[in-house]
């Protein structure tokens, strides 16, 4: 979005440092992830229903989007379960943003591989038939409105048809640096 005094032309005055201005390979997969590690994200449980299979996932590449129309983005492996249950033209996805006190439930998403991860927490049903999570901080209702591949993953935007806070004052999970971390009060 372009604003008053942003100034869009190349800096002159900025240089490419000598170690990437003639790098036209991509930086290593460990090299990536060592960057990355240093950028905190928000975690989420992202759930579908699809007939009559009910799946859900812990996920950190989860952003919004757009406000007008409210529109939310989940970056998902292609290999992962979840991934076909969201190629259907009336796919549609929640997402469930969780408290810092709820991370043995995104472990339980993220870990667990047979097994009903539903059978911990308190599930409701958004109006598209996807659960959210009961005493999460907020939740996103979504119809899958776009589809991007990207690498070995895909970019599913939703289009919001449905949200609720349910915890406006509690702290939220994030990940940092590997680990689940908690909100300083500083």
């Amino acid at each position: 979005m372009w604003a008053p005094g942003y100034d869009r032309s190349p800096r002159s005055s900025m240089s490419e440092s000598p170690s990437t201005a003639s790098n036209t390979e991509p930086v290593s997969s460990t090299a990536y992830r060592d960057c990355l590690r240093h950028l905190a994200g928000g975690v989420s449980i992202v759930t579908t229903k699809h007939g009559d299979i009910t799946h859900g996932m812990t996920a950190s590449a989860v952003v919004s989007v757009s406000a007008e129309p409210p529109l939310v983005a989940v970056v998902i492996d292609r290999g992962h379960s979840i991934n076909p249950l969201l190629e259907g033209d009336d796919a549609c996805f929640a997402v469930s943003i969780l408290a810092e006190e709820q991370r043995e439930l995104a472990d339980r998403f993220a870990f667990l591989k047979d097994g009903d991860r539903f059978l911990r927490g308190t599930w409701e049903h958004a109006e598209t038939g996807s659960p959210v999570l009961a005493d999460s901080l907020a939740w996103l209702d979504c119809r899958v409105s776009a589809r991007q591949p990207a690498g070995s993953h895909t970019i599913f935007v939703g289009s919001v048809v449905a949200s609720q806070v349910r915890r406006p004052d509690v702290s939220p999970l994030l990940y940092w640096n590997r680990a689940y971390r908690a909100l300083s009060a500083d």
